[in-house]
């Protein structure tokens, strides 16, 4: 079954703002409720978004395209978008800062 969405890059930087925006949202006021310092998770916060940010960009393109792009053969890659680096990265800016 294949699906054709219009504007499918609107939806996909719609949704990831909105899924930063809950969870820090949901992370400021449960913090609140249990009376911890707003400013450490706030750091955290930013972070693991920041991370988590860089780690999607990074690999969403494979080596060879890498290799492209950094010789200025072709700066229009653009491959699907992966998760998994936005999630290990993501983890990991969450570690360093707890």
């Amino acid at each position: 079954m294949n699906i054709n969405i219009r504007n499918h890059e609107l939806f996909f930087a719609g949704f990831y703002i909105l899924s930063f925006t809950m969870i820090s949202a949901l992370a400021v006021i449960f913090s609140k409720k249990r009376q911890l310092p707003v400013s450490s998770v706030l750091l955290m916060l930013v972070s693991t978004v920041f991370l988590t940010i860089i780690g999607s960009q990074l690999f969403t393109v494979n080596i060879t395209d890498w290799l492209k792009i950094i010789s200025a053969e072709d700066s229009g890659v653009n491959h699907g978008r992966s998760a998994i680096g936005g999630v290990l990265f993501g983890l990991v800016g969450f570690l360093l800062s707890v």
